[in-house]
């Protein structure tokens, strides 16, 4: 429900007053609202930080979501948000608001699980509204790190004297709460023995900060009994955080917080009001328990009515079930342009041995500096390198394929360097290297241009080495290289033009004896690789295409296999269509001679191979030492995929030698296969 450009807390000369005689329930559900409207009583400038905030909302929507192709509504990458929690008991260890570890990490499980629309009960989502049902990207892990760079479980326990808290008094010391950690590096939350909005007014679910509030105020206060899974008949599923969270990357009430709290809907009173999403259709009130669809009001008089189901209505936990693509965009763009330092924050990094000073790039988000790297499993999908078309990667963290242009502007490639050290900075050159996009790669050719396959250069570095500066302990800075790639036509005589090329950043200093890539990013913990490529619009109506080369860079002929995957916690490209991989002729011919053996996979008459489920395999293909060769990889789309809004599924491709065992493994690519669906 978005009206043209209204500043975003304009809804505060009508608060939303959560009474038990509004509720249908015992618990009152949020106030977000009435928090944020006392801080701006009593401090007016938070009102202009809100205006301020919002115009910067709308200048990312304007440069990023006006695309064709609705770039920042299908996003691959994922944004991880630390936090802590502060449990503020009562009486003792053993008093039931000393809520236990279990329900914390319950906790963090279903906010995972309702950010990445991975919940179970996803599936009854009204059809009318299945498809703007999206997935954020956003997940949240508990820090490991405290600002006082010890390690940490990202819980602290308090006991504390007062059997009850307004949210403001939870959040400091000084009021009998608990300091907030640094706000700028971590997501707070405050879980307290009852919640109220003033003396005597209590047993409110949540209240969370909005951002424009103060800063020291940022994060989320809930009463104990409504943490993670409860045995509360309406709120048992932990949706009250899901539904603050939304607040916090300053998502609005869905009926727009104009709600005159009257017995009816008035839609003089109550339709002028904004949730500033465009998605959501207009909502009089908000509602309470279970709703039946289609329930219609004053605003929405026709089915399929309103958006009940959403996060940021007020129903019961079981009968929340959906953020929308709109709620996303807006929360996406809260985080780029608010709430970046929550992106690059240390906190989620153990501290290095000794504090002593260690620059690295990640290579997942799951990777934490070791080296070895046993925390991640794909070594060359770095999400601390991305590229994009424009130099506009500080704003929009996005990887795109590279554009070539003879004569236009580069494209830019950002690398962020982090300093997983404490208190001392570090500095370093770094260097960024590209190769021709390939599952078969070694170290270290092609990178350092070392191969040429007839006039085609199969690899480089990106420019000159470029200087860190010096990064602070538990810091982190973003490199920027111009680079103007290749032209796709120097590969044409693979049997594929494509454009897709993989980068490797490598921090000085590094030493290796290693030709195996995997192992040589695997163990260096200043070398990241990614090879990730957005597939096309395919010749075949309703298709995208993406390439790849398969190559053979050691000194001798080898046997290889192909492996076909889908990352884990992600969309399958198998639950929305078909399945093809083209081999070049040579590679084909070479494959039936040795057996035409594989796994899962089905031989079509064009000489095609169908992938039939994940974990398919190409087996028995051989290639001579430097033989390169295109693979084509189709994805031809189901009409359920058609149906849904923006969306995005994955999809990787893994090169071993003579059989698929990590111990074998080569290289490899992941493939985002972007659907710019139009929204219902």
């Amino acid at each position: 429900m978005r009206r043209p450009f209204i500043f975003l807390f304009a809804f505060i000369a009508i608060v939303v007053s959560c009474r038990d005689k509004e509720l249908k329930n015992s618990a009152k559900r949020c106030i977000a609202a009435e928090n944020h409207a006392a801080l701006i009583k009593t401090n007016p400038k938070i009102q202009v930080t809100a205006d301020s905030i919002e115009r910067n909302i709308e200048a990312y929507y304007k440069r990023f979501n006006t695309h064709e192709d609705g770039e920042a509504s299908v996003r691959g990458g994922r944004l991880i948000i630390p936090v802590v929690v502060h449990v503020l008991f009562n009486n003792s260890v053993t008093d039931p608001t000393n809520v236990s570890d279990a329900r914390i990490n319950e906790q963090i499980d279903r906010l995972n699980l309702d950010f990445r629309r991975m919940n179970a009960d996803i599936g009854s989502v009204p059809g009318a509204f299945s498809a703007l049902a999206a997935d954020s990207r956003i997940e949240f892990q508990l820090c490991r790190r405290d600002p006082s760079c010890n390690p940490t479980t990202g819980i602290v326990r308090k006991m504390v004297t007062a059997t009850s808290f307004v949210a403001h008094n939870a959040k400091f010391n000084t009021t009998g709460g608990d300091d907030a950690w640094d706000t700028r590096k971590y997501l707070n939350i405050w879980v307290v023995p009852d919640l109220c909005i003033s003396v005597g007014d209590c047993g409110y679910l949540g209240a969370s900060s909005f951002p424009s509030d103060p800063l020291n105020e940022y994060g989320f206060v809930t009463g104990f009994q409504f943490l993670g899974n409860t045995t509360d008949p309406h709120y048992n599923l932990g949706r009250t955080a899901t539904h603050e969270f939304g607040h916090f990357f300053n998502l609005i009430h869905i009926w727009g917080d104009d709600q005159d709290m009257s017995s009816a809907c008035h839609a003089s009173a109550e339709c002028s009001g904004t949730d500033h999403v465009d998605d959501t259709p207009n909502q009089g009130q908000m509602n309470f328990g279970t709703p039946t669809f289609p329930l219609t009001d004053c605003c929405t008089g026709t089915s399929p009515g309103v958006m009940f189901m959403s996060y940021m209505d007020y129903v019961d936990d079981p009968a929340m079930l959906m953020f929308s693509q709109g709620q996303v965009d807006r929360m996406i763009a809260t985080l780029y342009t608010t709430q970046a330092g929550l992106l690059s924050s240390d906190a989620l990094i153990p501290p290095a041995a000794g504090s002593t000073p260690d620059l690295f790039v990640k290579d997942t988000p799951e990777d934490v500096g070791n080296e070895p790297n046993n925390e991640s499993t794909d070594f060359y999908v770095s999400e601390d390198i991305w590229v994009r078309n424009n130099n506009d990667g500080t704003m929009n963290q996005e990887h795109q394929n590279p554009i070539y242009r003879p004569a236009g502007p580069s494209n830019y490639v950002y690398v962020r360097v982090r300093n997983r050290g404490c208190a001392t900075a570090a500095s370093a050159n770094v260097h960024l290297y590209w190769a021709k996009a390939s599952s078969g790669l070694g170290w270290p050719n092609p990178w350092t241009g070392g191969i040429t396959v007839g006039t085609a250069i199969m690899g480089g570095e990106i420019g000159t080495p470029v200087a860190s500066g010096a990064v602070a302990g538990g810091s982190s800075t973003i490199l920027e290289f111009a680079w103007n790639p290749p032209n796709p036509a120097d590969y044409a005589a693979f049997g594929a033009d494509n454009a897709h090329f993989c980068l490797l950043a490598i921090i000085e200093p590094y030493s290796t004896t290693m030709t195996d890539l995997g192992q040589f990013v695997k163990n260096n913990n200043n070398v990241a690789w990614k090879n990730v490529e957005v597939a096309t619009s395919g010749m075949r109506a309703g298709s995208r295409e993406a390439t790849t080369l398969l190559a053979n860079y050691n000194k001798e002929k080898n046997k290889f296999s192909l492996g076909f995957f889908v990352p884990k916690r992600e969309e399958s490209a198998f639950s929305y269509g078909d399945v093809y991989v083209k081999l070049s002729p040579l590679v084909y011919k070479n494959w039936k001679v040795n057996g035409s053996k594989g796994n899962n996979i089905q031989e079509q008459q064009d000489g095609t191979i169908r992938l039939l489920n994940v974990d398919a395999t190409i087996d028995n293909i051989s290639l001579k030492y430097r033989q390169i060769e295109a693979m084509k990889i189709t994805f031809v789309e189901s009409e359920k995929l058609k149906k849904l809004g923006p969306h995005i599924y994955f999809f990787d491709v893994k090169q071993f030698y003579d059989k698929v065992s990590p111990e074998t493994f080569v290289g490899a690519q992941r493939i985002w296969v972007k659907s710019f669906n139009k929204r219902i």
